[in-house]
């Protein structure tokens, strides 16, 4: 079996195995009556399977900043992506870890820029995003890196980039 398919295997069934035991983990065997509806679990299950399959196929760029990153839990994913053909810069929690997140873009020429957003629900997940051409200005071909900060200066996730 190739190393790749080795890894998305164990990611798969780490990731099952923590949402279908989510809801009798505190519980010691035979006290509870056996799960038989999982509800939001599954949600849960689908949504970490995506942002594992997101992890594995991020591509790198320079300095090995990715468009896409994953925290080793999968508690935080930050993201430049194409969708639609728009440029999303976006940030996804599991827990409201924090009220606001900035977005700093540093473009291959020209000083840097940081907009504020609002951490939202946004179904099973917290996260906030905005349209690239929309907030930051466009520098002319190269490439852009994306930091994302919280409001004591810390950062958050890993720097990733793409091009234009």
């Amino acid at each position: 079996m190739a190393p790749v398919n080795r890894a998305v295997g164990a990611l798969l069934g780490l990731a099952s195995r923590d949402a279908l035991g989510t809801a009798v983990e505190p519980e010691r065997p035979g006290s509870f009556e056996p799960v038989t509806r999982y509800g939001g679990l599954m949600r849960r299950l689908i949504l970490t399977l995506v942002l594992a399959a997101a992890t594995l196929v991020s591509t790198p760029g320079v300095a090995g900043a990715a468009e896409t990153y994953c925290s080793s839990t999968g508690d935080i994913c930050v993201g430049a992506n194409r969708v639609n053909g728009v440029r999303l810069l976006r940030i996804s929690t599991f827990g409201r870890y924090f009220s606001q997140v900035s977005i700093c873009v540093d473009p291959p020429r020209g000083a840097n820029k940081c907009v504020q957003q609002t951490i939202k629900r946004t179904g099973p997940v917290y996260g906030a995003s905005v349209t690239w051409a929309r907030a930051f200005p466009n520098h002319g071909r190269g490439t852009y890196f994306v930091r994302f900060y919280i409001r004591n200066g810390s950062r958050v996730g890993k720097l990733i980039s793409f091009r234009v």
